[in-house]
């Protein structure tokens, strides 16, 4: 065989013994893969007039063969039954009889009337038989040992449809072109959904109101609808619900809504909805879920004693496990990846967060108040247990707005290799920083950090609601933000370098220094650079920023509604938008002394009450400032002493941060590298030549 006609052949056969080989195990298949049933053919079957059965004598019409035993059961089979009404009505039986192999149809869409009507009957098989038109195909009421598999069930409002049931099977039938439901069931016992597949557009596809002993698996449930409409399982008021392996694909608005207690959801696939799971209830264990894609993964609401276990959620754009109030919620052993948030605690007590994984997940671990007040728990999460945590380009998020939401229990995280720093409640302390992965400094008072090099996680280092702390000699590389004050009063940064912010998955606006309602605060001679703000204030006063070099952001300085703040000896360069931008409600602020060089635009000013000068000799360096005279801002704002920048001089503004060990390591081991290709290319030359 010729060798370039064997290749692709050998291609083909590996591909082929892979996908043979490879486990199907949480996998997601298309509807495709399952079909599991050929439509039956009307033209073959008998033409039947429609049929009424009232009690067991019903059955004994020519039309069925059979006695009603349980081994010999009144049998319908092969027959065609087309009629703009009910097509078959069995009322009052218990005899146990089979419709097998037949098409029923109510001839088009809009009868509002049942296929099949079912009444007070028990015993019962539907087997293999198409479905078409009609409101419900098949309408149950007050029945019990009811089986209905293999069906096709084609252009309905509701495909089937029951209320007051008991040991109920629906098994390995393929639900299409449906307007509604495929399954709505209410006050129903002992119920099996097993292997169906349901793939079309519906605001409920499977609807189960009012349930004990639910059993709900390998089904496949898919949307072809816009996005963020309808429910794949909408399933109320359940009671000792299992819900395994199924799975539900699509734009859903929700995957998954259940309400109820007793519930285990184990080794079910979900990928696309907005939110897959919504939970509403108590003692739940979910355990060996895929959750990808879409917003939300997981929602509990107002739970008590859930247990999220060995999940693992992927791509969302949201949170992958939210839980909003309820007590002793349990979140352990998961593995989160590309999520924005991880887990979010809001308005719960008690809650655990053990032994997870999280991978590019910006906010892992994230602690608020909800803010959405009358319809959901608010305020922050109390009394909670973070422990044994991986973050790997990830980190902690606090935001609550009250002291008691900074009271957990938190030991034995790590980011990024590195124990994760959570100083709550200290008084004086001294703090060497190098061998932490990420830092939340809370409710402290005069206490000192110093050292330490943070990369590549989402805040590096957060201070909430304290005071009179220092940091100083601080390196942060590549991070999401930063420094983040919150709620303190006089923090001093001092000689520290931010630069190359990233945000994870585009998360937040990489600000080097935000700071918000803190007053009183001092930045001196640090290097901010390369994010998208330098330094951002909002409701911030009697902060003095001095002696730092800000300098390839968008914006260097940036303050909304601040007041009484000092801005001097700066030098702010070749940051893309604006150099300092100051907005229309921030007064009474001071900005002399400092060079603005080669900004997008150097300065924009909304309010006249603030000074550009030190009121006596003293303005600032303006790039473009080229006559003598004021130098104008906007119409709010003029600088009376600015200084022009040479226009001959050589001298650039670049601001290169301080070379780390790290930095060191990785220049010398590509050095190494691009030596050793070259000299690989020399030999290899040396060698054609010979």
């Amino acid at each position: 065989m010729n060798r370039k006609n064997w290749i692709p052949s050998l291609a083909f056969l590996v591909s082929m013994m892979l996908l043979v080989l490879l486990p199907s195990h949480g996998a997601i298949h298309t509807s495709a893969d399952q079909t599991r049933m050929s439509t039956v053919v009307s033209s073959s079957l008998t033409p039947m007039d429609p049929l009424n059965v009232t009690g067991n004598k019903g059955f004994e019409s020519g039309a069925w063969s059979g006695s009603g035993s349980a081994s010999d059961p009144y049998v319908l089979t092969a027959m065609n039954i087309s009629f703009p009404g009910t097509c078959l009505r069995i009322t009052n039986t218990t005899a146990h009889f089979e419709i097998t192999d037949s098409f029923v149809s109510a001839v088009q869409w809009n009868i509002l009337d049942s296929l099949i009507m079912l009444t007070n009957c028990s015993n019962g098989l539907i087997r293999d038989c198409e479905l078409r038109y009609a409101f419900a195909q098949v309408h149950m009421h007050q029945c019990a040992n009811i089986t209905i598999a293999g069906c096709h069930f084609r252009r309905f409002t509701t495909g089937s449809f029951g209320q007051y049931l008991e040991d109920i099977t629906l098994f390995n039938n393929t639900f299409s072109e449906g307007g509604s439901a495929g399954i709505n069931l209410i006050d129903v016992e002992d119920v099996l959904v097993d292997s169906n597949t349901m793939q079309y557009s519906g605001p409920s596809i499977v609807s189960v109101y009012r349930s004990l002993n639910l059993f709900i698996r390998r089904n496949i449930i898919v949307t072809a609808g816009s996005p963020n409409m309808g429910i794949g399982m909408e399933i109320s008021k359940a009671d000792d619900c299992i819900l395994s392996d199924n799975q539900i694909m699509g734009a859903f608005q929700y995957g998954l809504q259940c309400t109820g207690s007793g519930g285990l959801m184990i080794g079910n696939a979900i990928d696309g909805p907005s939110t897959a799971f919504q939970l509403k209830g108590s003692e739940w264990n979910i355990t060996g879920n895929v959750f990808q894609g879409g917003f939300q993964g997981l929602e509990l609401t107002s739970c008590d004693s859930v247990s999220v276990l060995e999940n693992q959620f992927s791509e969302m754009q949201g949170s992958a496990c939210v839980v909003r109030g309820g007590l002793h919620n349990n979140v352990s052993d998961c593995e989160m990846f590309d999520c924005v948030t991880g887990v979010l605690l809001q308005a719960t007590m008690s809650a655990t967060v053990k032994g997870n994984l999280f991978t590019r997940c910006p906010y892992a671990i994230t602690l608020s108040g909800t803010g959405l007040g009358f319809y959901f728990p608010d305020g922050p999460p109390r009394n909670c247990q973070l422990c044994d945590n991986t973050l790997i380009e990830s980190g902690f998020y606090f935001s609550a707005m009250e002291e008691v939401g900074y009271r957990h229990t938190v030991h034995n995280n790590t980011v990024n290799g590195r124990p994760f720093g959570y100083f709550y409640n200290q008084t004086g302390d001294a703090i060497e920083l190098w061998q932490y992965g990420q830092v939340v400094v809370a409710h402290s008072t005069d206490c000192a950090f110093r050292g330490g090099n943070l990369v590549e996680t989402s805040d590096a280092l957060t201070i909430l609601f304290s005071n009179n702390c220092s940091v100083r000699q601080l390196a942060i590389y590549n991070c999401s933000r930063g420094i983040r004050l919150l709620n303190s009063e006089r923090i001093s940064i001092i000689h520290t370098s931010v630069i190359d912010l990233n945000p994870l998955l585009g998360t937040v606006s990489p600000f080097a220094v935000d700071m918000r309602h803190s007053d009183g605060c001092f930045v001196d001679d640090c290097i901010l650079t390369d994010g998208a703000i330098g330094i951002y204030q909002t409701d911030c006063s009697n902060t003095t920023i001095d002696d730092c070099q800000i300098s390839h952001n968008g914006y260097g300085i940036f303050l909304f509604d601040s007041d009484h703040n000092h801005i001097v000896r700066n030098s702010i360069v070749e940051n893309t938008d604006v150099g300092i931008s100051i907005d229309s409600r921030s007064t009474d602020n001071r900005i002399y002394g400092n060079e603005f060089l080669f900004n997008g635009m150097n300065a924009q000013c909304g309010s006249s009450q603030n000074y550009w000068d030190d009121g006596l000799a003293v303005g600032n360096t303006w790039s473009d400032y080229f006559g003598n005279g004021s130098y104008y801002i906007s119409e709010y704002g003029e600088d009376h002493y600015p200084s022009r920048w040479p226009t001959n001089s050589t001298t650039t503004h670049t601001t290169t941060p301080p070379v780390t060990s790290q930095d060191y390591v990785v220049e010398v081991a590509m050095l190494i590298f691009a030596a050793s290709l070259i000299s690989l290319v020399i030999a290899i030359q040396e060698i054609k030549l010979r």
